[in-house]
């Protein structure tokens, strides 16, 4: 059918001025008719999509970010608009003002499945839009398959959150957002056995302007020091964002080190594949707690630290596709050519090859990397170098091999 057509019920007798709880009226009428269009005007109540059906409005008023004053067209929900425990629904073509209650708009629970949110401007005091399993399944396969597309956030803590199963967000844009503009997150936060899992989220085209942080992406067991719960890390995200003036980072996965009164759990399969990263003042993207992240496209310029690989960060790659202006930190080279004449040298940004050209004498004695796994090809290209390692001597040059580390300690192949 036409979600967003005429095709739908439309009640006579709300109240568009927003100083009357239509709630109950709203929930009586969508017995009789699970396609419901809300008037103009403004509407106080919290509303609930139903199965099979959808909410729909005359638009999504945009609010002023100076004055938090919403413009007069269109439809505008006064309280929240919840999803929880519905399947088969759809809801959009009105802004949500959650300020007063919490949540914006939200489905949190492992029944929650099967749905689109378009054309949907919200703004929270916790989250604007936010989806979470809280199921007793630590794999986290129930609920989700979930399409957020074209909508826009402000304000509060959190923008758009995700912890449940296939959720792709297209287009959104968040603004002045506290915290976090964009989160993928798997933990049992509201539970020693509730378990929320964010698992093949994609964050297509969207962006931030005025956030502290642009996209976040965690996992922890919120209540042991050692994963005694068992809960699971997120599991293959995409994000091709672009985040404007932030505060602090415009990609974060993992948590800063150390950290206490939970565990950490690495995220598997993060893939930034696109996005602009420019201007941020700590950092454009950091791994942390990260097994196999891949930058394979974006644009880099003007960063401190463009990318940058923290604690517990294993077989990370930066595609040759990755483009940035100025110079670049952070960033693993193919190559580099190591001059410096220092007898401790660390290759973590070396990602195949690195060249020894010194001009004078220079006795490498250790190799170090943050990597608890690496291996990388070297060839020594002058007559000054000499690599020992495990007290064997390797010099003269054309000399080529492999450096290889398993974290503790060196060997080498040539």
């Amino acid at each position: 059918m036409d979600y967003f057509g005429n095709s739908y019920f439309e009640p006579s007798d709300i109240d568009t001025t927003g100083t009357v709880d239509e709630t109950q009226k709203i929930s009586s009428y969508q017995i009789s008719y699970p396609y419901l269009k809300l008037p103009k005007g403004k509407i106080r109540a919290n509303i609930q999509v139903p199965s099979g059906g959808s909410v729909v409005g005359y638009g999504n008023p945009p609010m002023d970010r100076t004055t938090k004053v919403w413009d007069a067209s269109g439809t505008l929900v006064i309280g929240s608009v919840s999803v929880t425990g519905s399947k088969d629904w759809v809801a959009g073509n009105f802004s949500v003002d959650g300020f007063a209650v919490g949540n914006a708009v939200y489905g949190v629970n492992d029944k929650t499945e099967r749905g689109l949110l378009k054309n949907i401007t919200a703004r929270g005091n916790d989250h604007g839009f936010l989806l979470e399993q809280n199921g007793s399944d630590n794999i986290g396969m129930s609920g989700g398959d979930i399409v957020v597309e074209d909508c826009v956030t402000h304000d509060g803590p959190n923008g758009f959150v995700t912890k449940m199963l296939n959720v792709t967000f297209r287009r959104c844009m968040a603004y002045d957002v506290t915290v976090q503009a964009y989160v993928v997150a798997s933990d049992n936060i509201n539970g020693k056995n509730i378990y929320s899992r964010a698992t093949r989220t994609r964050l297509e085209n969207c962006r931030s302007d005025g956030c502290w942080q642009g996209t976040t992406v965690y996992s922890r067991d919120c209540f042991s020091l050692d994963n005694s719960n068992s809960v699971n890390g997120t599991q293959n995200t995409y994000i091709d964002c672009t985040h404007t003036n932030v505060g602090n980072c415009q990609v974060h996965v993992g948590f800063y080190h150390p950290v206490k009164g939970f565990t950490p759990i690495d995220n598997y399969q993060v893939t930034i594949g696109g996005g602009e990263y420019s201007y941020a003042p700590v950092f454009g993207i950091r791994f942390d707690d990260a097994a196999r992240p891949r930058v394979t496209a974006g644009f880099f310029s003007n960063c401190p630290n463009h990318i940058v690989f923290g604690v517990n960060c294993s077989d990370p790659v930066v595609s040759d596709q990755v483009t940035y202006y100025g110079p670049v930190n952070g960033i693993l080279s193919p190559y580099i050519v190591e001059c410096s004449g220092l007898a401790t040298i660390s290759v973590d940004i070396v990602r195949d090859l690195i060249v020894f050209r010194n001009t004078k004498a220079t006795t490498i004695y250790s190799i170090t990397t943050t990597n608890a796994r690496k291996k990388i090809a070297f060839t020594i290209d002058d007559n000054f170098t000499s690599l020992s390692i495990y007290g064997k001597i390797y010099t003269g040059k054309g000399l080529s091999g492999h450096l290889i580390s398993d974290g503790l300690s060196w060997a080498v192949i040539t």
